[in-house]
């Protein structure tokens, strides 16, 4: 009879064993501060524009063991990141480029609210694009 009580209640132990695999999420976005509206391309929408004083998600990354740093996340493309402005003609060009991807020049900002969740900002002034 012990046997049986013993085997019954295994699973229901068991079940209260186990925690959660940990879960750590992180996002990358442009802070444009700039006077000047940019663009980024993406690989699925396309061009897009990133307006004078507004921010611009651009990809979020998960791991079950840390934080990925913007130098290590797959979303950046031959690890680099290139934003264009207009010129009066309508014409694109090339206006700041980071190539390779540096962590330093990101901008760290952990979410409060979720300890598991981290943003991570390219803040982009005027200063930067001259």
């Amino acid at each position: 009879m012990k046997k049986r009580v013993l085997l019954l209640l295994t699973p229901l132990l068991m079940a209260f064993q186990c925690e959660e695999d940990p879960y750590f999420g992180t996002e990358y976005g442009i802070q444009n501060n700039s006077s000047y509206n940019l663009i980024i391309f993406f690989e699925e929408a396309g061009e897009v524009l990133i307006q004078s004083q507004s921010y611009q998600y651009i990809s979020k990354s998960s791991n079950s063991n840390s934080f990925i740093p913007p130098s290590e996340a797959s979303w950046f493309r031959n690890n680099e990141i290139k934003l264009y402005r207009e010129d009066s003609n309508g014409d694109l060009f090339l206006t700041y480029e980071q190539n390779p991807i540096l962590n330093d020049l990101w901008t760290p900002d952990p979410d409060s609210q979720l300890p598991d969740y981290y943003y991570y900002k390219l803040i982009i002034t005027d200063d930067l694009l001259e």
